[in-house]
């Protein structure tokens, strides 16, 4: 059984689920490509938001979709509606993406690199992304 941690981001309940193993090796490589060919050293080993940003700003906009669907594909997030009600939001398409982040494009990013931590120790040397708990 696949590992699934969640964290509160804000006033989102967000839950991720270890990718399948190819599945998420294609997502490490592709994160190692994106941080590792774009030559900008990672001051103070962690990587934020906003320096992912900085990171995706190199990407034609399609690659840097598909990298956020890839990373946010086994996702859930749960959040209140204007009535006070909860909402889930399954992140496996980008609609689901806008819907569930509601225009907090920092909040889909912090679930992003939440991700990385689910799903890749230590994608590349100088980035900090804890290792999953043993179970």
């Amino acid at each position: 059984m696949r590992v699934s941690r969640t964290k509160q981001l804000g006033d989102l309940e967000v839950t991720t689920t270890k990718l399948p193993t190819l599945r998420g090796s294609r997502l490490r490589m592709k994160v190692n490509r994106l941080l590792m060919g774009n030559g900008q050293k990672i001051e103070g080993g962690e990587l934020t938001a906003e320096l992912f940003t900085g990171f995706l700003a190199h990407l034609p906009d399609a690659d840097a979709d598909t990298l956020i669907l890839e990373s946010l594909v086994s996702t859930v997030v749960i959040r209140d509606d204007a009535q006070g009600s909860k909402i889930k939001f399954d992140l496996s398409n980008l609609s689901q993406i806008d819907l569930a982040f509601d225009g907090d494009d920092l909040a889909m990013w912090q679930a992003v690199l939440f991700s990385w931590e689910v799903n890749l120790a230590n994608p590349t040397k100088g980035v900090v992304v804890k290792p999953d708990p043993a179970p």
